[in-house]
């Protein structure tokens, strides 16, 4: 599930927070290059096709197909999203409001029992969107900074193998601002397992 772990920040994603990453003053509205219908196909690791609906509110539709044993499989999701900036990049912070799919991976099901924040940065230019979320380095940066996890859980994705688990931090919107500032552009991948690349859908 690592399309929506681009999008939802879960399943491939090592990495969240129990507090917002952003603050009152560095949020801003949804921008309005992002407003639309846009479509990852399957690339690099990623097995299934993408559609996504940003609505001007911050609400994220996400449908994912991909094809399963010949047979096509749909899941949707609905996620909202706020975005913030910090120096010249842009952040989104989603949290999963509602996967009505009934055969949730056990990954995703365990991030809906309480309200965690995921983290992506947001790329845009015309009508292509690139959604980078962090890498492993990111948690390893963040306990080199003394800022220690409130828990720590074992994926049950078979795409991860991490002997560090999934990390949920306590961080204030301001600490987080703070790390964001200084951490290099490596915790931000750049493999085709951290990066997502969406073209616009024109609607006609």
């Amino acid at each position: 599930m690592c399309a929506f772990a681009a999008v939802a920040m879960t399943g491939c994603a090592r990495t969240y927070s129990a507090k917002p990453y952003y603050t009152d003053k560095n949020k801003i509205d949804v921008p309005k290059q992002l407003v639309g219908q846009w479509y990852a196909a399957p690339q690099g690791s990623l097995d299934e096709a993408v559609n996504l609906q940003i609505d001007k509110d911050g609400t994220v539709l996400v449908r994912e197909t991909r094809k399963v044993d010949g047979r096509e499989q749909v899941q949707t999701a609905k996620l909202a999203v706020l975005f913030f900036r910090i120096g010249d990049g842009v952040y989104a912070d989603a949290i999963l409001k509602e996967m009505p799919d009934s055969k949730l991976e056990k990954s995703i099901a365990a991030l809906m029992l309480f309200p965690v924040h995921a983290l992506a940065k947001v790329e845009f230019h015309g009508d292509t969107l690139q959604l980078r979320y962090p890498s492993p380095d990111l948690g390893k940066a963040l306990r080199d900074k003394k800022l220690p996890p409130v828990m720590t859980f074992t994926t049950f994705d078979e795409e991860i193998e991490d002997d560090d688990g999934v990390a949920v931090f306590t961080a204030t919107g301001e600490a987080w601002e703070d790390v964001l500032q200084n951490m290099p552009e490596t915790v931000f991948g750049d493999s085709d397992k951290e990066v997502v690349t969406f073209r616009r859908v024109v609607v006609k």
